[in-house]
């Protein structure tokens, strides 16, 4: 699911205890993506395999088409994991994109 890869799901959780499917989807965010969910901006790198996109934003941007939400959705190939504001990265800019589509959305509500 979108929280965490199944090595996080693995550290988080353990084998035993507390690893059960019921727990761990508890935290998947795509099991609670409703039509009312807010307008949501995310991106992906496409050299990120702490937390591959196939396994999260991308499942997270099909519940978003399913339910009407107002998304954006970036991918940037050749991009690692945690590369904070993507300075000196393909994901260079990526707030400013936050910020336009979240204004963009904002703006469409108050008509």
């Amino acid at each position: 699911g979108i929280w965490c890869s199944e090595r996080g799901n693995l550290f988080m959780f353990k084998p035993t205890g507390f690893y059960k499917k019921k727990n761990r989807d508890s935290v998947c965010v795509q099991n609670w993506v409703t039509d009312d969910y807010p307008p949501t901006y995310m991106f992906a790198g496409g050299n990120d395999i702490l937390v591959p996109s196939a396994s999260h934003t991308d499942v997270l941007e099909q519940e978003f088409k399913r339910h009407n939400v107002p998304y954006r959705y970036d991918k940037f190939f050749g991009v690692v994991h945690g590369v904070g504001l993507g300075e000196k990265t393909k994901a260079a800019g990526w707030l400013d994109q936050a910020v336009d589509f979240w204004e963009k959305e904002t703006a469409a509500k108050k008509l």
